[in-house]
């Protein structure tokens, strides 16, 4: 966050999903007289959406979808669920190679190539299943797309990115690409 004399300073704080956390949010905005809050991870925007009425109330702006949204998208087996009943596409789990991923998993952790239901049923072996979502390997280009939607709900701007370097599950180098099928896509998904 930028000080008085305009040197960035990172603080440390206490782990997401832990009442540490919250309290040191709220008293960390107020004393350094912060006026928005935007979390760049899925476990942030849980928590600022836990606390958005509080951040309300000291009349700071939380940009942050409602908290169930949220904690839908946070967990892929609920997200998967919320987008096949808004008919938003998302891969199936009808032939192999399927990709395991932890339902909570992220940055490429705990997630698994099978290849066939047997390499499937020896990483399942010492794991719960219903904590793991199972999809078709898709192969191809991946992309991510960053947006912003006003307070209103009128999307103010959406930019594809193609991901170029991904390491350890996070995109580390990319590029901006104009894609009317992924954006169509996104003015669905964010309407």
């Amino acid at each position: 966050f930028p000080s008085h004399d305009k040197v960035p300073q990172i603080s440390v704080a206490p782990k997401f999903k832990t009442i540490e956390f919250k309290t040191w949010l709220l008293d960390f905005v107020k004393k350094n007289n912060i006026h928005i809050v935007i979390p760049n991870m899925d476990a942030a925007t849980v928590d600022l959406a836990e606390l958005k009425l509080d951040f309300e109330a000291m009349n700071i702006y939380a940009v942050v979808s409602s908290e169930m949204i949220c904690k839908i998208m946070e967990d892929k087996i609920l997200s998967d669920e919320w987008f096949k009943s808004n008919q938003i596409p998302t891969p199936n789990n009808d032939r192999y190679p399927i990709i395991i991923k932890h339902k909570f998993g992220f940055g490429g952790k705990n997630q698994y190539l099978a290849k066939d239901e047997s390499s499937k049923n020896v990483f399942l072996k010492d794991k719960s299943a219903s904590d793991y979502i199972m999809q078709n390997y898709v192969c191809g280009k991946e992309y991510t797309v960053d947006a912003y939607v006003d307070r209103l709900g009128g999307i103010v701007g959406l930019v594809p990115r193609q991901r170029l370097k991904i390491i350890d599950g996070e995109v580390n180098e990319s590029l901006t690409v104009r894609h009317t099928t992924i954006e169509s896509i996104t003015k669905n998904l964010l309407s």
